[in-house]
């Protein structure tokens, strides 16, 4: 089977609107203007920085400049919108997050659809998700924090509802029969002063944004989301390590799809384009100084990530009553 024959017959499996056909002259010649990228969120976050890193890249070898276009509004289903209505030509994408699948499942009457409305394209990188806590918690151990919120209350800060760390910390009370009550914020720098001051109790948040306080003290570490160790900060335990209880496998991710439809030859072009983008010495280097995980392969794994993550998140809204803001 070859690689574009691979990608249709995963659109078929999944669900997804089938992926059109395309002239070789027309893939050849692909792109022949700008092309826009919408990043889903405010300028300056995770999504919009390696939109604008991948983009530059892409920009040399296609010789079409990415154009970041934000959009951010309405959990990032005003982004979406704009592309799942965009016409299929590859000249409208998305950096699209673990937010699509968490939304599908949490709000109902979406105008699109976290499968049938997007063509996945590729997986750029993931961010690792620790839990850690204020320096003044007197536990320093994952299983001590478990044990102490069965006997008192204690309160974890999460970038905002239905966010995938809300997801997380939700998953941990399940996993370990606790109750440790969800603080939201607008945001994940919002989520960590209230944690250093001291009101809230513990935290779940982008690896990224707390390991600068981790190694000044100022934030305490008790494990990371992972199957296993992150080469990032290998110091920090699973939380399986950490607890002795089944493996809680969580990152926060960043892809680019387009929209249903979208021609196969133009997604494997794109597709190539971003892999050796994630290939380079130069996007390499930048990724890994700001604590990226650096993923890139086939449309197939995006969609099964997507997939998978539809499944979990409407598991973890149904059990824990997550309700959108």
């Amino acid at each position: 089977m070859s690689y574009l024959q691979g990608i249709h017959a995963l659109a078929m499996a999944l669900g997804v609107a089938l992926i059109s056909p395309l002239s070789d002259v027309q893939a050849q010649s692909y792109p022949e203007k700008a092309v826009r990228l919408i990043v889903p969120f405010t300028a300056g976050g995770g999504a919009d920085n390696l939109g604008r890193i991948i983009g530059e890249h892409m920009q040399k070898s296609l010789g079409q400049p990415f154009i970041v276009d934000n959009r951010p509004g309405g959990g990032a289903n005003i982004g979406h919108e704009i592309v799942a209505r965009a016409a299929p030509d590859g000249y409208t994408l998305i950096v699209a997050t673990n937010s699509l699948p968490i939304n599908q499942s949490l709000y109902k009457n979406l105008p699109f659809n976290a499968i049938g409305s997007f063509t996945p394209i590729i997986l750029l990188a993931t961010s690792p998700i620790v839990i850690g806590g204020r320096a003044s918690l007197p536990v320093n151990s994952m299983a001590e924090v478990i044990t102490y919120a069965k006997k008192d209350r204690l309160t974890f800060s999460s970038c905002g509802v239905a966010s995938v760390y809300h997801m997380v910390g939700e998953r941990i009370n399940a996993a370990a029969g606790t109750k440790i009550a969800h603080i939201p914020y607008k945001g994940c720098s919002q989520a960590l002063p209230d944690v250093l001051g001291g009101q809230v109790d513990l935290f779940v948040n982008a690896l990224p944004n707390v390991l600068p306080l981790i190694k000044s003290g100022k934030l305490k570490v008790f494990a990371v989301t992972e199957t296993q160790r992150t080469p990032l900060a290998p110091e920090i335990a699973t939380f399986s390590e950490a607890t002795g209880l089944p493996t809680l496998s969580a990152q926060g991710w960043y892809s680019i799809m387009g929209p249903a439809g979208l021609p196969l030859e133009v997604v494997a072009k794109i597709n190539r384009a971003a892999n050796d983008a994630l290939a380079s010495a130069e996007v390499r280097l930048k990724l890994r100084s700001q604590l990226y995980d650096i993923k890139g392969g086939t449309p197939q794994e995006l969609a099964y990530l997507i997939k998978s993550d539809m499944d979990a998140a409407a598991q973890v809204i149904k059990s824990a009553n997550i309700q959108p803001e």
